[in-house]
């Protein structure tokens, strides 16, 4: 089935959308869960952060049921766990309840991009797999588009709980469309040994090659990843008085960005590749040009900051390649765990430096108009800038231990 047509791809299409929908919802419904759960910004970083959590620790068990079960079952079963947890989150009475649903609408969205990649990796040539990727990862962006202005407009005419509520059924619908569309994966052989396949992930962490390329690829993904999904909009309130609808058009413009460059990216490494420019080096370019970016926001170099986040945005495309790179370097049949194991450092990654945010900030004073401060916030970008150069350091430092075959056969 190596020549399916793109129709396949339909369901898993939606995956991504949703789940941008329900990782970008906090940022705008913030001040309605301010309000409503007296929560400050430590509780509010906790709270969204813990999407994060949950995703990430889906990520290594759900590498192994893509690997074991294809991705039908795991599509089915997870979007019916988010739908669940954003159901809880409406329901809840207290901020308990909203850290119980936020984490389990992390768990169901945890296969949105990887079910994807699995299914490319099985009914797709060889050859289509790059510009399948970009297309996966590009969904992203619409989904997050959708929970910025558009979803900011829609709050006018319903409230937050009607919303999310609108997301679950989202959800629920995929699951069916799933169970229509996603072909069964018929097992040719005998099914690999299940404690086989949770040994490889340990031998993928003790690569030489995965500890010099993750701490990089995880120190980008996880700082900017906080910021587009809740405290860049803050801060464009809290220092350059942005109004709410404001903020909302701001994070749209920063996901369309996102979703332009993600796009735009494998037509601009094809030519890059052709000059002897590889995919690495295109990656890593991108990703110090994020932490400069962010280091420029934090001089307060520039009077507007929102033009510098639009930069950001399309260069989150660098760490997304470097997914591909990394996989690149592991045997074919452990590409699922290779993504998913890189993904769950991600995603925990996200949920620390996230929550770490909201903490920091905690320790300064809140304004009479329930803003934050600004030396909190450039403090905070500013630690998340000193974690990127870091693992920037570690990755050229190390080259040495980068082997030429890894230590995972």
């Amino acid at each position: 089935m190596k020549s399916a047509g793109l129709a396949l791809l339909f369901p898993f299409l939606l995956t991504p959308i949703v789940s941008f929908l329900f990782r970008m919802v906090n940022a705008i419904i913030a001040p309605e869960l301010i309000a409503e759960f007296n929560l400050g910004p430590a509780e509010l970083g906790l709270i969204t952060s813990a999407y994060f959590i949950g995703f990430g620790l889906t990520q290594l068990p759900m590498g192994v049921l893509l690997d074991r079960y294809g991705p039908r079952v795991v599509v089915i079963g997870l979007q019916l766990v988010g739908a669940t947890g954003g159901a809880l989150f409406v329901v809840a009475d207290g901020q308990t309840g909203l850290l119980i649903g936020r984490f389990l609408i992390g768990v169901g969205m945890a296969g949105s991009v990887m079910a994807g990649l699995k299914a490319a990796n099985l009914w797709f040539e060889r050859e289509r797999l790059p510009a399948i990727n970009a297309l996966l990862f590009g969904m992203t962006g619409l989904g997050g588009m959708l929970a910025t202005g558009p979803l900011a407009q829609l709050l006018k005419v319903i409230d937050w709980r009607t919303a999310m509520l609108m997301i679950c059924v989202y959800c629920c619908a995929i699951a069916m469309i799933s169970a229509m569309m996603i072909p069964r994966v018929v097992q040719t052989g005998p099914a690999p040994r299940l404690l086989s396949q949770i040994a490889d992930i340990g031998r993928l962490y003790k690569s030489a090659t995965f500890l010099r390329f993750a701490p990089v690829t995880v120190a980008s993904i996880a700082g900017y990843s906080s910021y587009q999904s809740l405290w860049a909009a803050i801060w464009l309130r809290d220092l350059e008085g942005f109004s709410r609808d404001a903020q909302a058009w701001a994070l749209f413009m920063l996901m369309g960005a996102m979703m332009i460059g993600n796009f735009a990216f494998g037509a601009i490494n094809s030519r890059l590749r052709a000059r002897g420019i590889s995919t690495l080096n295109a990656a890593l370019a991108a990703m110090a040009l994020m932490a400069l970016l962010q280091a420029v926001i934090v001089l307060d170099i520039f009077a507007a900051s929102l033009p510098i986040w639009i930069l950001m945005a399309l260069c989150t495309s660098g760490p997304v390649a470097m997914y591909a790179v990394l996989s690149q370097r592991f045997p074919p049949e452990l590409a699922g765990r290779t993504n998913t194991a890189i993904n769950v450092l991600a995603f925990l990654g996200g949920f620390l430096v996230q929550s770490g945010i909201g903490f920091l900030l905690a320790q300064f004073p809140v304004s009479a108009d329930g803003g934050y401060d600004p030396g909190g916030h450039r403090l905070a970008l500013a630690i998340v800038v000193a974690i990127q150069v870091a693992a920037f350091a570690w990755f050229f430092l190390s080259a040495r231990l980068d082997r030429s075959s890894p230590a995972v056969s």
